[in-house]
C-alpha cells in the first residue's frame, strides 16, 4: 500500500494483467492540474469484483470527482467507483464491468437466416410443384 501522486499535465496508466481481477492497492491518490490516471483492464469478463485501483477508506467523494471530470478514467471495460463495507471492506474501488456479448443477438441472426433458407426452400418448392 503506497500514495501516487501525478500533477501538471502528466498521464499515468496502470494496466492490468491478463486474467487478474485487482489493481494498485494505494492509501493516497493525487491528481492535480490536467494530470489523468488511466486503468486498463484486461477486457476479460468476470463474475465477481475487478479493480484497477483500491483506496484505502471512504473515498467515494474523491474518486467520484477524478472520475466525472474525466481525470480518471477506464479502457477495457466501463469504469464505476463502489464503496461496499458490508461486501468488501473499508476501502473504495475503481473497478470495471466487461461487457459480454448478449447470446439473444446470436440467435435473432440464426433464426433470420434459417427462415430466408426455409422460405427459398417453400418457393422453390412451390415453383417445382406448379410446373
Amino acid at each position: 500500500i503506497g500514495s501516487a501522486s501525478v500533477g501538471d499535465t502528466s498521464s499515468l496508466t496502470y494496466a492490468q494483467g491478463v486474467g487478474e481481477t485487482t489493481g494498485l492497492d494505494l492509501m493516497n491518490l493525487s491528481l492535480s492540474g490536467m494530470a489523468t490516471f488511466g486503468v486498463l483492464f484486461d477486457s476479460i469478463p468476470t463474475g465477481g469484483l475487478d479493480w484497477g485501483i483500491r483506496l484505502a477508506g471512504d473515498q467515494q467523494f474523491l474518486l467520484n470527482g477524478y472520475f466525472t471530470s474525466g481525470q480518471l478514467y477506464a479502457t477495457g471495460a466501463t469504469g464505476y467507483v463502489l464503496y461496499d463495507f458490508a461486501n468488501h471492506g473499508d476501502f473504495t474501488y475503481f473497478a470495471g464491468i466487461t461487457a459480454v456479448p448478449e447470446p439473444s443477438s446470436f440467435i435473432t441472426v440464426a433464426l433470420v437466416v434459417g427462415c430466408l433458407f426455409n422460405r427459398r426452400g417453400r418457393r422453390d418448392q412451390t415453383t417445382l410443384n406448379a410446373v
